[in-house]
C-alpha cells in the first residue's frame, strides 16, 4: 500500500478570512520596529498571515488597530 501524500499546512488570511496553503500567503511577524513581511517564513515568533492581494494587503496595513489584536500588543 502506498500513503497518499502529504496535505500542505493550511493557513487563513488575517483580512480576508481565505483559506490557503501556507506557502501562497505572505507571513508577518511583529518586531521592535512594528510589523514585517518575512518573505521565507523562517523568521522567529508570533505569525499573521495576508493573502498577496492589493486590496487584503491594503487593508491590513491602515488598520493599526488589527496589528495589535493580532500580535497581543497593548
Amino acid at each position: 500500500m502506498t500513503r497518499p501524500a502529504p496535505r500542505p499546512p493550511i493557513r487563513t488570511c488575517v483580512s480576508c478570512g481565505r483559506k490557503a496553503a501556507k506557502q501562497e500567503l505572505l507571513r508577518h511577524i511583529w518586531s521592535e520596529l512594528g510589523p514585517v513581511a518575512d518573505a521565507r517564513q523562517l523568521l522567529p515568533g508570533r505569525g499573521a498571515y495576508c493573502c498577496d492581494r492589493d486590496e487584503c494587503r491594503n487593508r491590513l496595513y491602515k488598520d493599526s488597530k488589527r496589528w495589535k489584536r493580532l500580535f497581543r500588543k497593548t
